[in-house]
């Protein structure tokens, strides 16, 4: 028993309003804490919303394994993907993006999809070929796009919770190993290298974009309480209208109700912005929500993961995001050396996939290039609506 159960005298309702309160500060202190230490203070939080309740868990201060985690990470999962997409205008994302920007971004993705594939050849003789095609699976999705694209993938090809738990810790420092490289490359002896082989030195992207995900010449005012009705209502109807479809085509063709999910709220943030009605263009505000909704995931997901069982298997479990950080960065490198895109350009679109837009800005800022900050919003989230479809249907692929 935790020691959150035991203070709580093992009440499934305090217990779980305890968690929870736990999650909050967490995030709440982690959004305050790291931008003021020194030697973090160029990294983003957003590894370390998993990585401290991870630890909580291991430690035995929250429970590793609780009724109330599963209900809980479906809805945030869902509410996440809904707001954070729905604010993407994705054909003004497109006509924002030199073709280039937006083909080695397309590449990286694809390199991260072939990178899992290899991982799950390489890694299946030593934990087996279909816990290696489900991990490969969901480390593509979240490789391409971000954490969130993680839960998606898992949710859709029916992960177990014990595999999840166990997986999920080596792509999270996997990735965070990866972010504080590139986070180093200003001032790395291998740059002028790597410039010199790419053949560019001057910044493409100061110009490639001019927007951000959510439109901030939009007059669509502040939000009020009706538009969190309507949005909650929104979300609810697009919901159970995806329910309904998975359930219709079920034992058709393989479409779970994320994937629906995402496309609904594709299709509604290419409707939003051609609307007159003001209280539906301030629907795409409700970003903030699906933001707040993903870090609050990222807790639960944390929370979950066994990091003993993780560290045990670390050789097998490592290899698997290794090899896809690895073929990704390869691909992307090589297409950049085609298409004569920069190397910080490179560097932001590559962190815009791995890592999703929470990172991504970070990482533009801390390579001296806030002008591409804009360019790193809008891949990220381009990413979050890529990742779930590569990694959904790469494990409908590999699963055998």
């Amino acid at each position: 028993m935790s020691i959150v159960e035991s203070l709580c005298g093992a009440d499934a309702f305090r217990t779980s309003l305890c968690i929870i309160t736990i999650f909050l500060a967490c995030t709440s202190f982690l959004m305050k804490i790291i931008p003021k230490i020194p030697l973090l203070n160029k990294v983003t939080f957003i590894p370390f919303l998993s990585l401290v309740p991870m630890t909580l868990s291991s430690m035995g201060v929250l429970p590793s394994d609780y009724p109330l985690y599963k209900p809980l990470q479906a809805v945030l999962l869902y509410m996440a993907i809904f707001f954070m997409i729905m604010a993407i205008d994705v054909g003004k994302v497109i006509r924002s993006l030199q073709p280039r920007i937006l083909v080695l971004f397309l590449l990286g993705c694809a390199g991260t999809a072939l990178g899992a594939a290899l991982a799950q050849v390489l890694s299946a003789p030593l934990i087996g070929a279909e816990n290696s095609a489900m991990i490969s699976a969901c480390t593509a999705g979240s490789y391409a796009g971000g954490a969130m694209n993680w839960a998606a993938v898992g949710d859709a090809i029916d992960m177990p919770s014990s595999l999840n738990a166990t997986a999920f810790p080596a792509s999270v420092i996997a990735y965070t190993l990866y972010l504080g490289l590139v986070l180093t490359l200003d001032n790395s002896p291998i740059r002028p290298a790597l410039e010199r082989w790419i053949g560019v030195t001057n910044d493409l992207g100061k110009s490639t974009a001019s927007v951000t995900y959510v439109s901030k010449t939009e007059d669509s005012g502040a939000l009020k309480l009706e538009d969190y009705i309507n949005g909650f209502l929104a979300f609810c109807v697009v919901f159970i209208v995806s329910i309904m479809l998975e359930q219709l085509v079920r034992g058709l063709v393989f479409v779970p109700l994320v994937i629906f999910l995402t496309t609904f709220a594709i299709i509604l943030g290419a409707i939003i912005p051609s609307t007159k009605v003001n209280g539906i263009k301030r629907l795409r505000k409700m970003s903030s929500f699906g933001e707040a909704s993903l870090f609050f995931l990222l807790c639960v997901i944390g929370a979950q993961a066994k990091l003993t069982s993780s560290l045990i298997h670390a050789p097998a479990l490592l290899l698997i995001p290794a090899v896809v950080i690895a073929i990704h960065v390869f691909v992307l490198l090589l297409s950049a050396r085609l298409l004569k895109v920069d190397l910080v350009t490179s560097a932001i679109v590559s962190i815009a996939a791995i890592g999703g837009v929470a990172t991504a800005p970070v990482t533009a800022a801390a390579l001296k290039a806030v002008e591409l900050i804009p360019l790193a919003i809008i891949l990220g989230m381009l990413g979050y609506a890529v990742g779930t479809y590569i990694g959904v249907y790469l494990g409908a692929f590999l699963l055998p």
